[in-house]
């Protein structure tokens, strides 16, 4: 049951990412996350287990934590994308990620952004969430 579960959910979520034509502006005003995976179609994840998997991990790993960051002030923000702008009070950047198109852009005004390439834990992400937002260590469950 569980893995038809995340099959739909990895089938709504493949057709309703953003169109790699298009590039997304994120408007920082407080820590944020932004998770991002370079965009598939249903038909990659059908004929490529391993990216069926890798995007599963992504998806799951990141609804683990999704609201336990945003409670903890953390706008998070999930990307199907090879590139995004980043504003940042009058400061535009547009982020392409390297060979690794899938990771986790940390950022929060005046600070240099944090990027953490392939698919973290949950408890990673957590983790790498409370150390560059200088925040107490939880455990990701609670």
């Amino acid at each position: 049951m569980r893995i038809w579960v995340l099959f739909a959910f990895m089938s709504m979520m493949v057709t309703s990412a953003y169109s790699a034509e298009k590039t997304p502006t994120i408007n920082v005003s407080g820590p944020t996350l932004i998770a991002f995976f370079s965009p598939v179609t249903q038909g990659e994840v059908d004929k490529n287990d391993e990216t069926a998997e890798v995007l599963s991990d992504f998806q799951w790993h990141l609804g683990q934590v999704k609201q336990k960051l945003e409670k903890a002030g953390i706008a998070v923000h999930e990307l199907y994308v090879r590139r995004f702008e980043v504003v940042t009070g009058k400061k535009k950047k547009v982020f392409k990620p390297g060979k690794i198109d899938v990771g986790y852009y940390f950022v929060k005004p005046g600070k240099l952004p944090k990027v953490e390439y392939g698919v973290m834990s949950d408890i990673d992400i957590v983790d790498a969430a409370a150390e560059y937002f200088g925040l107490p260590k939880v455990n990701s469950k609670q």
